[in-house]
């Protein structure tokens, strides 16, 4: 029932939304080969080549849609209740409960969003739910579950770096449960050593990234701000994912925004409290599960990461969702109706929770109006102008400088506001199509004649020269 339950909400509408500007990225190398996914993917991005093959794979099976892009994606998350369910079962050592608090991630917006999406952080996600599953079992005979183990863990290192984390919980189980086996320290060191050289490939655009983060603010002197405004957030967005509101503000503006952010906060304070008293366990495993929840938040010192890349504090909160669900049986109905509600709201979004953005929708409009002369314009991501081709857009637009390649090392921006004033001094209509999260570049000192809404950050203005 559980496997059922999650692939028909894993697969549910997966085609329905349209494909976002970091999906368009990995989407745009799909019709290349595996080596070159390998080689561009690892490209002007701080992400390893393990997820984009994933998406490799699942385009060559499904087809280059938004569909076929995400379904192995999706198969992936959805496996995730298995290890979940095998795991609180083991520790609560009852089936009710633990059958109740899997069932969360079957459910949850956060699961159901991380498979439906073309990008890196699902794949890695479910691996470190199976990572740790494996490791919590007692190596006695053969080598079958120790092999295993190791593969997941290279092919969780080479999907994402805070993999990591995921990697030493695997072995904070180990010892919580008895001793780490020898074969499991002779896999780690081996797995580390083949992780090694894609670390060090990868170190300039990680340097790169850190200086951006560094003069953007974001260091350990401001660690304690961002975790104090961010974690409950994020928190938060283990259950409900995108529909929690960016600001605390936001939850006074309706009653979706109040849901989506302390209704998953009530649960996961429950949650660990349950968890902190819960008699089934050991005092070895509570301390590796709050070990576990803690863990990720370390990219708060120098980072400021979202509740994509905490994907592993999903772990312990769902042991603790059963933690509580053992304690106070009355708390699964209310539970499992909040979280059905978000996630019968988040379907009900025609885009992506996350970036809310309809290309799809946008590039329509557009090119049902447009007229010979007119100049589309496309203002978003490194790779907007992807994004605007998959959609269907029209083949004549103009995108920013270095839009076409987006994995090219040596791209060059131009200035979009005044390329935007230079074509309208032409004599051209303009059509701008903006998907950012700050301000649109408008041109300055011209009002544009129409504006239109395509989700929460993306626009389309029409200037008249």
């Amino acid at each position: 029932m559980l496997v059922t339950v999650s692939l028909l909400t894993h697969l549910l509408l997966i085609g329905g939304k349209s494909f976002w500007v970091d999906e368009a990225y990995a989407v745009g190398l799909m019709h290349l080969s595996p080596r070159e996914v390998i080689e561009l993917s690892s490209r002007s991005t701080p992400h390893p080549p393990g997820a984009f093959l994933l998406i490799r794979a699942s385009t060559a099976l499904a087809g280059r849609t938004e569909g076929g892009a995400r379904l192995l994606n999706a198969l992936a998350v959805a496996s995730g209740v298995i290890p979940l369910f095998l795991l609180l079962r083991r520790f609560l050592k009852k089936t009710e409960p633990s059958f109740w608090a899997a069932m969360t991630w079957a459910v949850s917006p956060y699961s159901v969003a991380l498979g439906q999406e073309a990008w890196v952080y699902g794949f890695p996600a479910a691996l470190a739910l199976w990572c740790v599953y494996l490791a919590s079992i007692q190596w006695k005979r053969g080598y079958g579950i120790p092999i295993a183990w190791f593969l997941i863990c290279l092919a969780g290192l080479y999907s994402q770096f805070s993999f990591i984390f995921a990697v030493v919980s695997s072995i904070g189980v180990m010892a919580a449960s008895g001793r780490v086996p020898r074969r499991a320290w002779a896999g780690l060191l081996l797995a580390l050593a083949l992780w090694a050289p894609l670390v060090i490939q990868h170190a300039p655009e990680l340097l790169a990234r850190s200086a951006r983060l560094s003069a953007g603010g974001v260091g350990l002197g401001t660690a304690p701000h961002r975790i104090v405004r961010n974690a409950p957030l994020a928190v938060a967005g283990l259950f409900a994912d995108g529909l929690v509101p960016h600001a605390y503000r936001d939850a006074a503006h309706g009653l979706w925004n109040a849901l989506a952010l302390f209704g998953p906060l009530l649960l996961a304070s429950g949650a660990m409290a349950a968890l902190a008293v819960e008699k089934a366990m050991t005092r070895k495993l509570r301390a590796w599960a709050f070990f576990t929840a803690a863990l990720p938040f370390i990219m708060f010192l120098g980072d400021a990461p979202g509740e994509r890349q905490l994907f592993l504090a999903a772990l312990p909160l769902t042991i603790g969702m059963g933690a509580l669900f053992n304690r106070f049986r009355s708390v699964q109905l209310p539970a499992m109706l909040l979280l059905g509600a978000l996630l019968a709201h988040w379907y009900s979004l025609n885009t992506n929770a996350y970036h809310r953005s309809d290309w799809r929708s946008a590039a329509a409009h557009v090119n049902s109006r447009i007229i010979p002369g007119d100049v589309v314009y496309v203002t978003s991501g490194q790779s907007g102008g992807i994004a605007w081709d998959l959609s269907g857009g029209t083949p004549d637009r103009l995108a920013l400088g270095g839009d076409e390649n987006p994995w090219s090392t040596h791209r060059q921006r131009s200035n979009p506001e005044e390329l935007s004033d230079s074509i309208l001094t032409q004599g051209h209509r303009l059509w701008l199509v903006a998907d950012l999260w700050g301000s649109p570049p408008l041109p300055p000192n011209r009002v544009p004649s129409e504006t239109w809404d395509f989700g929460r950050d993306m626009r389309v203005f029409l200037f008249l020269p």
